[in-house]
């Protein structure tokens, strides 16, 4: 068995619920974002690196933003609170934490299954990539020549055949947007069942998302960065979509103070947007 994870988030409450749960497996795939918005970075890249099982991983966009951090490539996300907890973040990493991060590529190839797999956590060009259907993926890998793709990103577990691949999306371990809350979600590969019959099976893992939620709170999350806060919060109790709306929120906000949506939202509007949020989820309409 192998065992597919993605966008752990530095929850580490999820992941060791989802270690307690796996059967034994033969390899760990590992899609990004192990780190990035809750309270235990540090802790679950340690995880990570003392696997007893063969791990293959791969960058996720919060690694990126790690790795751009120490480089000081944005200063200015030291300023406000939209960035604070990727700050946070960076600055409770130590330097084995760095060495791991400085190695991981934004996709790697492997032979574990019958005609090859690549991993990759958005797409495999773009790790900010998120592709929630059929078309997008079908794009994505058009010309390729595996015949099994796993990415991430969307926190939505999925599915699909494509022109005679498979892609999978194992959902998330940290901040499943699943529509239930309060749950892990990783997926198993029995590679000894060969292509076009392998057998994925996709994993609901319970945990205690209120000590989550109290590590967020001991860290003073809420204070260094209340609207994300708030936002990933409601997002692990619920299964839903919160930081979208926020971000459309502030953005709106934006736009009605200095007339147009800039690249970058100014610190001090952000400040003034994310206390005005009301909190409510992103539109059932537009969820996908």
């Amino acid at each position: 068995m192998i065992a597919v994870l993605s966008d752990i988030h530095g929850n580490l409450h999820a992941l060791d619920a989802v270690i307690n749960d796996m059967p034994d497996i033969s390899r760990i795939w590992l899609l990004g974002d192990m780190i990035g918005g809750l309270s235990y970075p540090g802790e679950v890249l340690d995880r990570i690196m003392d696997f007893e099982k063969p791990v293959r991983s791969v960058s996720g966009n919060h690694e990126n933003y790690i790795s751009e951090l120490k480089r000081d490539e944005h200063p200015d996300w030291r300023l406000g609170t939209q960035f604070a907890t990727i700050v946070w973040t960076a600055d409770n990493l130590k330097r084995r934490h760095f060495d791991y991060l400085e190695k991981l590529k934004i996709s790697t190839g492997t032979d574990d299954v019958p005609g090859g797999a690549l991993l990759f956590h958005g797409s495999p060009a773009d790790v900010k990539k998120s592709m929630f259907e059929y078309g997008e993926v079908e794009k994505a890998v058009a010309g390729r020549p595996e015949k099994f793709y796993a990415g991430g990103h969307t926190h939505k577990a999925k599915m699909y055949r494509v022109n005679g691949s498979i892609y999978l999306n194992p959902g998330s371990v940290g901040i499943a947007l699943d529509g239930i809350g309060g749950v892990a979600e990783y997926a198993l590969i029995d590679e000894n069942i060969k292509t076009p019959y392998i057998n994925i099976m996709f994993r609901r893992v319970a945990y205690d998302i209120e000590a989550a939620v109290g590590a967020m709170i001991k860290n003073d999350f809420l204070e260094i960065a209340p609207g994300i806060t708030r936002a990933i919060i409601s997002e692990m109790r619920t299964g839903r979509f919160y930081v979208m709306s926020l971000l459309e929120f502030v953005n709106g906000y934006t736009i009605k103070q200095i007339g147009y949506s800039p690249g970058s939202i100014p610190a001090e509007i952000w400040r003034e947007a994310e206390k005005m949020w009301d909190g409510s989820e992103w539109t059932p309409g537009r969820m996908r």
